[in-house]
């Protein structure tokens, strides 16, 4: 299970920054009520609501799985949301190298802001995975004495 947690936190990843991309081309500025508490922005020239798009079941489903099979330790050995970050580094730096060399710099800018946020994309990710592992934690002490207790009867 382990090993297949990569590649699903890339696709969960992708299908997040889609959907965020496609609410901010849906969500047209209308009045509610007295006045939104979500901050208007333009987009192409008209304004919008910035949205908030959350989607915590797909990281309560993995931190479930994860716990219940007991492989923690090994998706902690992958180092999995440390690589990533690294690898973002390292693209922005050779994207920071080529904009001094002024080639492609229109087209650096844009990866440059998609790096951007798919970086904080996986920040969030990770943040959502540490506060749903602390609600799956099991005290190893009570996980002993049920153990001990088993072996009693």
């Amino acid at each position: 299970m382990a090993i297949l947690t990569p590649s699903l936190t890339i696709n969960y990843v992708d299908h997040m920054l889609t959907c965020r991309e496609r609410s901010k081309r849906r969500a047209p500025l209308a009045p509610i009520g007295g006045g939104s508490s979500q901050a208007p922005s333009t987009v192409g020239g008209a304004e919008t609501k910035e949205l908030t798009y959350v989607d915590d079941g797909f990281v309560l489903g993995m931190t479930y799985l994860l716990t219940v099979i007991n492989c923690w330790e090994s998706f902690g050995a992958l180092n999995w949301f440390r690589s990533v970050l690294e690898r973002v580094d390292q693209e922005r730096r050779r994207l920071d190298e080529l904009s001094r060399n002024a080639e492609g710099g229109k087209t650096n800018n844009l990866k440059i802001n998609q790096l951007d946020s798919y970086e904080k994309e996986f920040k969030l990710l990770w943040c959502s995975f540490q506060s749903a592992r602390m609600f799956f934690a099991i005290d190893e002490e009570e996980k002993e004495k049920e153990i001990e207790d088993d072996e009693d009867n």
